[in-house]
């Protein structure tokens, strides 16, 4: 039980702990059904028996799964969909009457308590200020998040972060009906974007006609990178970068 005056850190171990104990509680269940599968010769279920006992002392050192690379890439264990296994963003809203530099500090701390950890982030936002961004032109915008001391408002930089964390890209696709982001896993091929799109795509997939979003941004527009030769043909090997718009050519 959390004694004394409530910080962002203390919050944050409360809520980590629980996430802890329901994992823990899942994982207990399971390997005494699986314990009792093994007594009656189910060999095939001793790795899942071994893998959750690694997890269950991990948890009883109140240390959360995301620790265990195993647990999210094992096809044994994925299915379990562990809360403390997953990526996690620590977002602190802070009041206006704290500076960017308290807020900084607060973050320090939460930094230091989740050092060493994989796939753990934090940010923090001016949330009652930050809505405000919404009603103003791009001019008055920009002054404001220079007056905060931020590049980005809050949803630029918690979208980006959110998919950092889940090792996530976007690549668009452009043409009729309408254009489109989609998001993909990080270094998979353009094969696998175009099953994105549809499961024909992928299946009748020939090849993908691909331009960067540099390219595009600096040519104007999609026929004026075509006319600079900005546009390319890529097979189905080729590993689709972060940004690119992409039109799929296939045959069914």
């Amino acid at each position: 039980m959390s004694v004394g005056k409530p910080t962002a850190l203390k919050d944050y171990r409360s809520i980590e702990e629980e996430m802890i104990l329901s994992d823990l509680s899942i994982v207990e269940k399971r390997l005494e059904r699986v314990n009792k599968d093994l007594g009656k010769g189910r060999k095939d279920l001793a790795e899942e028996f071994e893998l959750l006992s690694q997890a269950r002392d991990l948890l009883n050192e109140a240390k959360p799964l995301r620790l265990m690379k195993e647990i999210e890439s094992h096809d044994k264990l994925r299915g379990f969909a562990f809360l403390s296994a997953k990526p996690q963003l620590i977002l602190l809203n802070t009041g206006e009457n704290k500076s960017p530099e308290e807020a900084r500090a607060v973050l320090e701390e939460l930094s230091q308590h989740t050092g060493g950890h994989p796939n753990v982030g934090v940010d923090w936002l001016y949330a009652d200020m930050e809505a405000e961004l919404a009603g103003m032109t791009p001019e008055e915008a920009s002054e404001f998040l220079e007056d905060l001391s931020l590049e980005e408002g809050a949803k630029e930089r918690i979208i980006k972060r959110s998919f950092e964390l889940l090792n996530l890209i976007v690549f668009f696709t452009a043409g009729e009906p309408e254009v489109r982001a989609w998001s993909l896993v990080k270094g998979r091929t353009a094969v696998k974007a175009a099953g994105s799109v549809h499961s024909d795509m992928e299946r009748g997939f020939i090849r993908a006609e691909v331009v960067a979003y540099d390219d595009f941004k600096s040519a104007g527009s999609m026929t004026a990178a075509h006319k600079a030769g900005k546009a390319r043909l890529e097979g189905r090997d080729y590993v689709v970068k972060d940004g690119d718009i992409m039109l799929f050519r296939f045959n069914v």
